[in-house]
């Protein structure tokens, strides 16, 4: 009796087991669904595997009536694929087919139990029957910055509004049934940063199938960076007529492209001679010409290439010279009265600019220099009579020329006796009368290498003296020094050469 017991809980336990690892189908095998997948394939999804064969399939009508069954594959599964001859099926068809009960579950050889007559539904996923991509670019070159991209296409089969994502952005589809339908995409600067545009397509038909076709377009990123440099890298004043020549450098060739850019207010004009390698344009100063105290870099150059991209904003760093297109104004002080009793005649003038005294006509003078303010020049020896061609310019140190002064007629009369002009002044003005120095006040220090106002009353004086017999330039140089020791030594100074308190007291008569 123990021994029956344990031989019937060893086939319960057993009964247990294979319960546990074979499934257990309640009822009869039933169709789910049925769906042309394909061309010339129809695939049957049943409730649990079943063993089949061609001979169980018959009465096809719709799409399916016409087509020879050819084969059968899946038997011993719950997924049987029917493979028809004939004719394709088309995108959307569909029909049905009678399943005999000669169909059986694998699991207890159950026949077939659903409807004999099973409908077979569309299951073929939509296609594009053509697809173009167009571009507004006559070159027909597709992925550059500014390109307007049109994509068209159709489909196989009636579908549901499309969805078209460019570049990563859902852009509007246009278009019904089977198309054709379109969408328009105008690429940006930072899109052709990348290798590609991407592209996709995705749509569903009627009977809900779905489908999805990625693409990509080659980008054109040419439009990189470039250098520029310049040939004012030294220190300087460039005046009108002067130029700086800028030279452009493409990271890569660049043939056939436009450059724009300005430099000072002047747009500039850019040419190659290497094939695009390099691009040089020069710029010229005119009197028109903003001045630049401080060096003026050149900035916002933009290439646009062949292709259309343009390039970011270029600058150059390497400009060290300033422009200075500031005329000097001069304007008359004293004129020369219209009749002088002596041969050199002094003439007084104001100067908005330091600079050099041009003359021209009769009028000359070894006074050189000029300054900011009064100037006062003593005009070399004329002759009795009239003189009135005298003309005074002046160019200041970036070689710009001021107006020109052009002095009234006046006529020399010194009746047979020339005395030298003597100074009567303030120290601001300076008049000529009765040949003799006076009234001028020396104030500050002078020496060796010091210019100005005072150190021409200085020469004029020691003129006077009979101790300096050089020209009148305004600069204390080796000539006024040896001078102004002359002029110590003769009243009883140190000559030293630099006027200092006690030379200023001689000369100030004190």
């Amino acid at each position: 009796m123990r021994n029956k017991i344990r031989i019937l809980g060893g086939i319960l336990a057993f009964g247990l087991y294979m319960a546990a690892v074979i499934p257990v189908y309640a009822g009869v095998p039933t169709v789910v669904s049925a769906k042309i997948t394909g061309p010339n394939t129809v695939v049957i999804y049943y409730s649990e595997p079943v063993t089949t064969s061609l001979s169980d399939y018959t009465n096809f009508s719709g799409n399916l009536a016409g087509n020879p069954l050819s084969a059968i594959s899946g038997s011993g599964t719950a997924t049987i694929t029917l493979t028809f001859g004939g004719n394709p099926f088309q995108a959307n068809a569909s029909g049905s087919l009678s399943i005999q009960p000669t169909t059986v579950s694998v699991s207890d050889r159950s026949p077939y139990g659903g409807s004999a007559t099973v409908q077979v539904t569309d299951g073929q996923s939509p296609a594009l029957q053509s697809l173009t991509i167009t571009s507004n670019n006559a070159g027909n070159t597709f992925a550059r910055a500014g390109n307007v991209l049109t994509i068209s296409f159709t489909a196989n089969e009636i579908i549901n509004t499309p969805t078209v994502t460019i570049a990563g952005q859902s852009v509007s589809v246009g278009g019904v049934g089977s198309g054709p339908y379109s969408s328009t995409y105008t690429i940006t600067q930072n899109d052709v940063q990348n290798s590609s545009i991407p592209i996709t397509v995705s749509f569903t038909d009627t009977a809900g199938n779905g489908s999805r076709t990625n693409l990509s377009v080659a980008t054109d990123n040419s439009g990189g960076s470039a250098t520029i440099t310049s040939n004012a890298t030294t220190g300087g004043v460039l005046k009108p007529g002067d130029s700086i020549t800028f030279t452009l450098i493409p990271a890569s060739p660049a043939p056939n492209a436009s450059i724009s850019g300005s430099y000072n207010g002047t747009p500039l004009s850019w040419s190659t001679g290497n094939n695009g390698s390099t691009y040089t344009a020069t710029y010229t100063v005119t009197s028109g010409s903003p001045s630049q105290t401080a060096p003026l870099q050149i900035s916002n150059v933009v290439i646009t290439y062949a292709v259309g991209n343009t390039s970011p904003a270029l600058s150059g760093n390497d400009i060290a010279k300033t422009i200075d297109t500031t005329l000097p104004v001069i304007t008359e002080i004293t004129p020369v009265p219209s009749v002088v009793n002596t041969a050199m005649p002094i003439y007084t003038f104001n100067s908005s600019k330091e600079g050099t005294i041009q003359y021209t006509g009769d009028c000359g003078s070894p006074v050189l220099s000029a300054a900011v303010g009064s100037n006062t020049v003593i005009f070399n020896k004329l002759a009795d009579g009239l003189h009135n061609n005298c003309t005074v310019t002046v160019t200041d140190l970036a070689g710009n020329v001021s107006n020109t002064l052009h002095l009234s007629a006046f006529t020399v009369s010194t009746s047979g006796t020339i005395s030298a002009p003597t100074i009567s002044a303030s120290p601001s003005q300076t008049s000529i009368s009765g040949g003799e120095a006076t009234g001028y006040k020396f104030t500050v220090p002078l020496e060796r290498g010091l210019s100005g106002n005072a150190v021409t009353q200085l020469q004029l004086r020691l003129t006077k003296e009979g101790v300096y017999s050089g020209p009148i330039t305004g600069y204390f140089g080796p000539l006024t020094e040896a001078a102004v020791k002359s002029y110590q030594t003769a009243h009883g100074l140190q000559p030293l050469g630099n006027v200092g308190p006690g030379t200023r007291a001689a000369l100030n008569g004190q």
